[in-house]
């Protein structure tokens, strides 16, 4: 590759040219190349694409309905129409496929690039992140999307020689979100916990 300014030789990882001591600007922000907008594309495409498998399944169970073009016509088949249930389906396949693009991710070497992924991973991992009380069965997906995007930005962190800044409590949310049978055993024993405290503290102020 060459520098944008002086047309030398430069390696990807460069930052600055040496031989014109300018920044090395590889993309613009809105340059459809730039890897950034690639992925948010790539990710974008993946709803759309289950959007339309979903609309083909209903339009060609719709088409073998029993009625046919009378029955449709003068209403006497129910055919299936799009509902919150395709929505809910639409959602977690969603989830479980830009989950799977996300760990996928090739990472680029160059230290600017890397961090404007990092910041990209971030706040999609703020945005997909599953609350510490959220149902664990209907949010499994949007978890393994988030767990997914905090990886990408812990390893992104690493190859920028950046120290792992999150708080430890953090990391023992993270860890129970994604041990759920823990999570909830240790919720049960704190209930019990609480309710010993509560009943002793009563039997003591009673005597």
């Amino acid at each position: 590759m060459k520098c944008n300014h002086c047309k030398n030789p430069v390696k990807e990882q460069d930052v600055i040219c040496e031989w014109c001591g300018r920044e090395i600007s590889l993309f613009q922000s809105n340059d459809e190349m730039h890897p950034v907008n690639k992925f948010e594309q790539e990710l974008s495409e993946i709803e759309t694409q289950v959007r339309k498998e979903i609309q083909a399944r209903i339009d060609n169970k719709n088409t073998n309905t029993k009625g046919g073009l009378l029955g449709k016509l003068f209403g006497t088949t129910n055919f299936e129409q799009w509902d919150e249930d395709h929505e809910e389906e639409v959602e977690q396949q969603v989830y479980k496929l830009q989950a799977k693009a996300v760990a996928n991710f090739v990472l680029p070497t160059n230290p600017k690039l890397l961090r404007e992924i990092k910041e990209f991973a971030e706040n999609n991992y703020k945005l997909n992140k599953v609350s510490f009380w959220d149902d664990d069965d209907k949010n499994k997906n949007k978890l393994q999307l988030s767990l997914a995007w905090l990886h990408l930005f812990n390893i992104t962190r690493k190859k920028l020689g950046l120290e792992n800044s999150g708080s430890s409590v953090n990391k023992i949310i993270t860890y129970l979100n994604k041990n759920s049978n823990l999570k909830w055993g240790l919720i049960v024993f704190a209930v019990y916990v609480f309710l010993f405290l509560v009943i002793a503290l009563l039997n003591y102020f009673q005597e």
